[in-house]
């Protein structure tokens, strides 16, 4: 005795013709996020705004830098990269060893750090900087 199918024959090859075609659409032009102006603009808009937190964030360090000596923030462009260096090296580190690293970081032949504004410099980066810079 014959059992009897319950799918056809056809079934298969029409659901794989219907994936191809749908396939085969979405490479042409206008189809897919990447193509979506309004995709594009929005992740434009989050971008920008990305942008300029991270710069306000930077602004706020130069000046929290700066409110601690005025040497320090002399050059942005260095002291923020002084800046990250004493973040990323100070994280698991005790309260003196940070502060021989931020003494060794923003001390140069004009700027000389004493042990209180090094544990200022910590301090500051530390508590509200670092985790943003």
């Amino acid at each position: 005795m014959r059992t009897r199918r319950t799918t056809s024959r056809r079934s298969v090859p029409r659901r794989s013709a219907v994936t191809l075609i749908a396939a085969a659409l979405c490479v042409l032009p206008g189809c897919g996020d990447d193509d979506d102006p309004i995709s594009r603009a929005q992740d434009a808009a989050r971008n920008a705004g990305a942008q300029a937190q991270q710069k306000a964030v930077e602004a706020v360090a130069v000046a929290a830098l700066a409110a601690i000596d005025p040497d320090l923030a002399r050059d942005p462009g260095r002291a923020l990269v002084q800046a990250r260096a004493v973040c990323a090296a100070i994280e698991n580190q005790t309260a003196n060893q940070a502060a021989a690293e931020a003494r060794k970081r923003f001390s140069t032949g004009s700027v000389k750090v004493d042990e209180a504004t090094a544990k200022d410099i910590v301090r500051t980066l530390r508590k509200d900087l670092c985790p943003r810079l």
